[in-house]
């Protein structure tokens, strides 16, 4: 999802139109970075939630929504922030913090059915 703007992608994305597919690790990251960024440390994490349990249901897929996951990667993502406030993409994020580079489960491999 690189090649869309920002803007676009929080449209898309809003919209459910990007396949679940082609939403993992790092989309959901980007996701996170913008709505913290537009909504606040306060009501970010809030809009991260209303957003996936909205695009996964638009999927038929809700029953793999995860709240607490979410809440916890909220959180670190909150404090990397607090720790990098410069940080304005997902890419410097990850330069910045690179184990947020890494998926918080192996639940997308398992999903992908690249897993064992």
């Amino acid at each position: 999802m690189r090649e869309l703007s920002d803007v676009k992608f929080l449209r898309a994305m809003e919209a459910a139109e990007i396949p679940p597919a082609l939403f993992g690790h790092r989309e959901h990251v980007r996701l996170a970075l913008l709505l913290l960024r537009r909504d606040g440390p306060d009501l970010g994490a809030a809009s991260m939630v209303r957003a996936l349990r909205k695009y996964t249901a638009a999927h038929g897929i809700g029953h793999i929504f995860d709240e607490g996951l979410t809440l916890r990667w909220m959180a670190r993502l909150l404090a990397a922030l607090a720790l990098t406030p410069e940080v304005a993409t997902v890419d410097e994020l990850f330069a910045a913090h690179p184990a947020l580079a890494k998926s918080a489960s192996d639940r997308e491999t398992a999903l992908s059915g690249a897993g064992p």
